[in-house]
């Protein structure tokens, strides 16, 4: 049992040297010396043993190959489950989708403020579908673009909710590789309802202000009125 290791680290050298076709020698001299060692066991001859030895260098190749297929997956496994427990204790949607587009995972704040569960996500759940119509077709040009890699400018979309409401939003994505193939995309879509609000209320009270200084008394009032019939119905339209 310590034979063939020990050939091996003595004649490393050589091996590097021939791409680790000299380990073919050593398992043919190992298979000889088994056959004089062990009652009942024999080799014919020389060539036999080198069949012998080639059986099983690709025996030994193979199963160091499917080790470290299986090495990878657990890693592989254990990196998606450290990013899930992460992206649960994130306040903002993260999400996955395959290369079809269908989503693949959510955290449960991305299920909480789109109001889909996970059974909704089992049965086949587009990304797409959660986009406002208008921004469908941008949505599907800069998906195309993550999944090659090239760089997307920031988008801002309205996702819309089961219930079909909606709310604006910044999508932040990136690309999942896969032994050097680009699977599905990984993304932050961050809520930007208060943003937009804070943005309304600001213009609102500049336009109140301009009322009063650029306008005569007498127009002041239903000048502002305007303003304020004009910012609550443009509110009421964009959501």
């Amino acid at each position: 049992s310590f034979l063939r290791p020990l050939l091996i680290v003595l004649t490393l050298p050589i091996n590097i040297l021939s791409l680790g076709l000299f380990t073919l020698v050593i398992n043919t001299f190992i298979i000889i010396m088994a056959a004089l060692a062990v009652p009942g066991f024999s080799i014919s001859s020389f060539w036999t043993a080198l069949l012998f030895g080639i059986v099983l260098y690709f025996t030994q190749k193979k199963s160091s190959i499917a080790e470290a297929e299986i090495s990878n997956l657990k890693l592989i496994a254990e990196s998606r489950k450290r990013f899930q427990d992460l992206a649960r204790l994130l306040p903002q949607m993260v999400f996955e989708a395959c290369i079809e587009g269908n989503f693949t995972y959510s955290n449960q704040f991305g299920f909480d403020s789109l109001g889909y569960t996970q059974a909704d996500l089992d049965k086949g759940l587009s990304i797409f579908k959660v986009l406002a119509e208008k921004d469908q077709e941008a949505a599907k040009q800069n998906f195309s673009k993550v999944l090659r890699s090239e760089i997307v400018e920031t988008q801002e979309y309205h996702l819309l909710r089961k219930d079909d409401s909606s709310f604006p939003a910044i999508l932040y994505t990136s690309t999942i590789i896969q032994n050097n193939i680009p699977t599905g995309i990984r993304g932050i879509a961050v809520n930007i309802s208060q943003q937009k609000k804070t943005e309304r209320e600001m213009v609102l009270r500049n336009d109140i202000a301009n009322a009063f200084l650029n306008h005569p008394d007498e127009e002041v009032y239903s000048v502002i009125l305007e303003i304020i019939l004009k910012a609550f119905g443009s509110r009421h339209g964009g959501l």
